[in-house]
């Protein structure tokens, strides 16, 4: 949400210098016949027209020019200044002469208007408009208000661009260690089962697997109990049953596991970071280890991360785990994209073996 409203800002921004630079080079624009733009420095026509507003005119015939216009001409008394002022009276028609008068004035002007003298009828005013269009129009404002923010504009689409390249570049690199690791498997999984099939063959141990629920993870308790052998003579030690289970099964045989009731895994509702939390957990002991592994997949490449939880002075702890793509400092969630996310966790508390697997809930 905060990009597309820096986005938003962005672009505003841009429009903004945009139409600043239009209104300071509108009086070299070969469109001046359809329309000119003219900043009011003075309040001779407040309330109507703001001092320091950009007063738009159009060309008007001045035959249809009646008493109450507000109209641009030329100051008799100054051919280089212009004058926004309302028609106060036709004074004659023939030739078409007008009497003006501004707004906030008391009295009528001294001087007569003549139809040639007219440069257009007032159409709309922007306040303070003008204000920002003077300052612009000197050499410091320029640079301050169309240099600067033109360039700061060009920085951040080049950068937005390097962006969008790294990101791509990553994307397919990726997606070569993807297919190498999977030539590597097949490598080992080959190599494996050659030895498999020249080996001789061993006693089997069976395991007895039940089901119970923990919030939304497949849970793997382990057990000993004794394992047959064929030597009457020889005692076998006790080798571990599996009891798996779904956490969003509550009718599990197995019933209630202590692990259901102290960890927690859920990503946040954009997805940035996954988030793991223990609650009242046992500490660890010298020999006991937690590790993880979360799989999930982006832009239909699968990604992953790793590591593993220290719970030796902490019974109560969160940790959240950025998921996303990295060049350097600078780091691509994959928020918008992120889906089918598997957990599995795999250690050993108080001499007792935790293996977990399964889907991860979204927040």
């Amino acid at each position: 949400m905060l990009k597309i409203i820096l986005k938003i800002i962005e672009w505003l921004a841009f429009a903004g210098i945009l139409i600043l630079l239009f209104i300071v080079i509108s009086p070299v624009l070969p469109f001046n016949n359809f329309a000119k733009s003219f900043i009011v420095v003075s309040g001779s026509m407040e309330p109507s027209i703001k001092t320091g507003s950009i007063a738009i005119t159009r060309p008007i015939p001045p035959s249809q020019i009646k008493k109450g216009d507000i109209v641009a001409f030329t100051s008799p008394d100054n051919p280089k200044n212009t004058i926004l002022h309302r028609i106060d009276s036709v004074k004659s028609t023939d030739p078409l002469i007008f009497l003006t008068k501004g707004d906030n004035n008391n009295a009528p002007d001294s001087w007569e208007v003549s139809s040639i003298a007219v440069i257009g009828s007032y159409v709309y005013s922007i306040p303070y408009l003008g204000n920002a269009a003077s300052f612009i129009r000197q050499p410091l404002g320029f640079v301050l208000m169309i240099v600067v923010p033109a360039l700061l504009f060009i920085f951040f689409q080049i950068f937005n661009i390097n962006r969008a390249i790294d990101y791509e570049v990553n994307k397919k690199i990726e997606e070569k260690n993807r297919q190498n690791n999977f030539f590597s498997i097949l490598i080992i999984a080959l190599s494996v089962s050659s030895i498999i099939a020249t080996s001789p063959i061993k006693n089997v141990n069976a395991f007895f697997s039940d089901t119970s629920q923990i919030s939304g993870i497949n849970l793997t308790t382990i057990i000993p109990t004794p394992t047959p052998t064929i030597t009457p003579t020889a005692t076998p030690t006790p080798k571990p049953t599996g009891y798996h289970c779904r956490f969003r099964d509550w009718h599990c045989n197995f019933g209630h596991h202590w692990f259901k009731d102290k960890f927690r895994a859920f990503l946040r509702k954009n997805h940035q970071y996954v988030k793991f939390h223990f609650y009242n957990f046992p500490k660890f002991g010298p020999k006991d280890y937690l590790n993880y592994e979360l799989v999930y997949r982006s832009h239909d490449l699968e990604k992953g991360i790793s590591g593993s939880f220290d719970l030796k002075n902490n019974s109560n702890l969160e940790i959240e785990q950025f998921l996303g793509t990295c060049s350097g400092t600078d780091c691509t969630p994959d928020f918008k994209s992120i889906t089918s996310v598997t957990l599995s966790i795999k250690g050993e508390i108080n001499s007792e073996a935790i293996e977990l697997e399964g889907p991860v809930d979204f927040e």
